[in-house]
């Protein structure tokens, strides 16, 4: 948690509770998507949505000063086990669930995939089952799993 705050005051809240991986030279969206979808797999993980909100082979919906918005596209994995465990023991949790990972373009035209900092989280929360507390840091450890394969396309 300690390293979680010094974010904060480094810079924000959203920014501190934020990873973010760049998309290795030549990966493209399509085969990051792909090798995430088939790491994800391999965890027992299942892909319960999936939205590409913004791309050029797309219609692309336009921000207010004219400009293309950037590509945006956005995957929620869930591991049915963790869902189980939050039902009974601590509902807190299941707001975060699925876990949403991201793979968008930044205004230097790079790629990125990006999730939420399950770790912040997981040690923020007080009371909990060692059980679930388990799960949790297994699933986060996965999701990091998932964005590597998905940065460097390999499953």
């Amino acid at each position: 948690m300690g390293n979680f705050i010094g974010k904060v005051l480094k810079s924000n809240f959203a920014a501190a509770g934020t990873i973010k991986i760049p998309l290795a030279e030549g990966v493209t969206a399509k085969h990051a998507a792909s090798s995430m979808e088939q790491q994800a797999l391999s965890y027992g993980m299942k892909l319960t949505d999936h939205s590409v909100l913004a791309a050029p082979e797309k219609t692309i919906p336009t921000m207010e000063n004219g400009q293309p918005s950037p590509y945006l596209e956005i995957f929620l994995f869930h591991k049915p086990v963790l869902a189980q465990l939050v039902s009974k023991d601590n509902w807190d949790f299941a707001p975060y669930m699925p876990c949403k990972i991201l793979l968008y373009q930044d205004k230097d035209k790079r790629f990125w995939l990006a999730t939420m900092n399950l770790g912040a989280l997981i040690y923020g929360i007080r009371h909990i089952e060692p059980e679930l507390k388990s799960q949790m840091i297994k699933v986060k450890d996965q999701l990091l799993s998932i964005m590597v394969a998905g940065a460097s396309d390999s499953q």
